[in-house]
């Protein structure tokens, strides 16, 4: 602490954070475009973390409850849980999907350090000191070196709660069109447990030509939840063209949409999100539940990934000439992976690709369908019984059957005898 105190206050110059050093990576689920990693040095990285620890509870307290993101006991599944009560039960089917471009990399140092002041942080040799981590050089691949003026570094430990000072603004101007209106608090009333009923209000609101609007918020990927297509296109509009004033941020007019849940799937936090009818509540209303998935670009990336492994245990890395080592080291690698998605991936290296379907159902008793739907087949459970063989056929070592996972020595004798019936079929005497 004594050298903390020494970086930040001791020397005569003031704190001056080190370079931070720059690295391209890839965008996880476009491997053909890459975004930046700010890396700070250890104590710099030391010193965001002790300015974050007295940031934070200032912070936490003036924070919109519509924000989930890097936020004490808040997390994605809360998101999620939130945007099934909108879709769910206050049905508000039509989504606007908001992308802001480079949000990290724009965001405007002279309108964050108002926003600071506004939060009642008035320490001014604190706001100096996160004045001079904005400001840190950055050291690019190349070994060139450029000062910032705007964005803070994807990478900093006290990057997310900037995020979320400079979108507070969003989330509060946004809950005063509808959610804190005036006329919403003049008609709520206060419960016998003390929380405030808000319903009186949104039914006098609804009688006025506002837009409702309801948000979910985490980091920089929102969601606006409106009543009506007419809503949802006033709402886009107008937040657009406060963005760019307010907060000088740009919106990506290609990735920004109005979604209807009830006709389309709308992504968010890795997730693919729909509504769908079930039954009746009454003389023609229908009542709606929702029906999500794991997003299309989540899917490839994870199958991509578990196909990589797969590949890595059946032809290993150079260097290993001795078989009995190859499979321990393919065998770890499969205790492992060992998941539902990983056994399917591995079967179909094995076995789909080396013998026919036929095969396959003859041996074991079970259907294989193609690639794309057999997963999710009610036979996929049966195969799963049976992951020890699958791993065994791709170490190369029917001994070892028994030794791959704790999961399934349950069903050590169920797989002992599959795998002699597969010894029999494939390698006849």
């Amino acid at each position: 602490m004594a050298k903390v105190r020494f970086i930040v206050t001791g020397s005569n110059h003031g704190y001056r954070p080190k370079p931070v050093r720059r690295k391209e990576i890839l965008k996880p689920y476009d491997p053909t475009k890459t975004r930046p990693l700010g890396i700070p040095c250890i104590w710099d990285r030391l010193i965001q973390q002790c300015v974050k620890q007295v940031l934070e509870p200032i912070c936490e307290a003036k924070f919109s409850d519509n924000s989930y993101g890097f936020r004490p006991n808040r997390s994605a599944e809360h998101a999620i849980a939130a945007t099934y009560k909108h879709l769910q039960r206050s049905n508000l089917f039509y989504v606007i999907e908001f992308d802001i471009k480079g949000f990290f990399d724009n965001v405007n140092h002279s309108k964050l350090i108002r926003q600071i002041w506004a939060m009642g942080i008035h320490d001014k040799h604190l706001i100096y000191v996160l004045r001079k981590m904005l400001t840190a050089p950055i050291k690019l691949e190349n070994g060139t070196q450029i000062t910032p003026d705007k964005g803070t570094p994807q990478g900093g430990i006290i990057s997310p709660l900037l995020a979320n000072i400079v979108l507070n603004e969003l989330d509060h101007w946004i809950e005063s069109q509808w959610q804190e209106h005036p006329v919403t608090l003049n008609y709520s009333r206060n419960r016998e447990n003390g929380r405030q009923d808000k319903s009186h209000g949104y039914r006098a609101m609804k009688k006025t030509r506002l837009k409702e609007m309801f948000m979910i918020r985490y980091a920089d990927d929102f969601r606006i939840f409106c009543r009506t297509k007419d809503d949802a296109i006033r709402t886009k509009i107008a937040l657009t063209q406060w963005l760019s004033e307010r907060l000088k941020l740009e919106v990506s007019e290609e990735k920004t949409k109005i979604v209807n849940v009830k006709r389309r799937y709308s992504d968010f936090l890795g997730f693919k999100i729909k509504v769908c009818p079930k039954g009746k509540t009454g003389i023609g209303d229908k009542k709606f539940v929702v029906r999500s998935h794991i997003s299309d670009k989540n899917l490839r990336d994870k199958r991509q990934k578990l196909v990589e492994q797969a590949k890595k245990i059946a032809n290993p890395s150079e260097g290993k000439t001795e078989k009995q080592e190859d499979v321990i080291n393919k065998t770890v690698t499969a205790k492992k992976i060992l998941t539902k998605r990983a056994v399917q991936d591995l079967a179909q290296n094995i076995l789909l690709e080396n013998y026919s379907a036929g095969d396959f159902r003859q041996v074991l008793g079970v259907n294989v369908f193609d690639d794309v739907t057999w997963f999710n087949k009610e036979s996929f459970e049966k195969v799963l019984q049976y992951a020890p063989v699958f791993a065994a056929m791709e170490c190369g070592d029917f001994s070892l059957v028994k030794n791959i996972t704790e999961e399934f020595r349950k069903a050590e004798k169920k797989a002992e005898y599959r795998l002699g019936k597969l010894i029999e079929a494939f390698n006849p005497a």
